[in-house]
């Protein structure tokens, strides 16, 4: 019975809140496959996730993509260690400011190659998000999936994840960007006004970078 407590942090495959293991679909659970927050590990997908392979938010490790992982393959801001490309990383071979290592997605990522952030859970599933002004956002999870999501005043960003998938972004005023993670993926992306930067990360990737006006 305790498998189906939500108010344990351990047990089999529940499918709510407060799980603990197993492949517990919503949020705070423990392990196993959960899809989404406050995950402990797993295959997790969303936020707050432990460990394994989880796809968003506040990730533990494995192989999360987006904000507040743990570690693994970050793209972005804070992240932890290995090759990030943006800001707030934690080494390895970043591309811009206060990076630290790895290769994660996104902002406060800790490890491996987690998604987005409230996702749904499943591989090859499809949400549809929106946030900002008027911005529209799309996003998928599992290998090779694809996902699209606008942030920001009208900015439109497509994102991938998994090995040799493709991902395009975009931010600020009006910039379009594309970025892909993975061993030999292919990265494009754009800051500032109007500025074009292409950039690729993993091994053998070729990145091109533009900045200022």
């Amino acid at each position: 019975m305790d498998r189906y407590n939500i108010f344990r942090q351990d047990g089999g495959a529940g499918r709510t809140a407060q799980k603990g293991g197993g492949a517990g679909r919503t949020i705070q659970e423990g392990g196993g496959a959960g899809r989404t927050a406050q995950e402990g590990g797993g295959a997790g997908r969303t936020a707050q996730e432990g460990g394994g392979a989880g796809r968003t938010a506040q990730e533990g490790g494995g192989a999360g993509r987006t904000a507040q992982e743990g570690g693994g393959a970050g793209r972005t801001a804070q992240e932890g260690g290995g090759a990030g490309k943006t800001a707030q990383e934690g080494g390895g071979a970043g591309k811009t400011a206060q990076e630290g290592g790895g290769t994660g997605r996104t902002a406060q990522e800790g490890g491996a190659a987690g998604r987005t952030a409230q996702e749904g859970g499943g591989d090859g599933c499809i949400a549809v998000e929106a946030g900002g002004d008027g911005c529209i956002a799309v996003e998928a999870g599992g290998d090779g999936c694809i996902a699209v999501e606008a942030g920001g005043d009208g900015c439109i960003a497509v994102e991938a994840g998994g090995d040799g998938c493709i991902a395009v972004e975009a931010g600020g005023d009006g910039c379009i960007a594309v970025e892909a993670g993975g061993d030999g993926c292919i990265a494009v992306e754009a800051g500032g006004d109007g500025c074009i930067a292409l950039e690729a990360g993993g091994d053998g990737c070729i990145a091109l970078e533009a900045g200022g006006d």
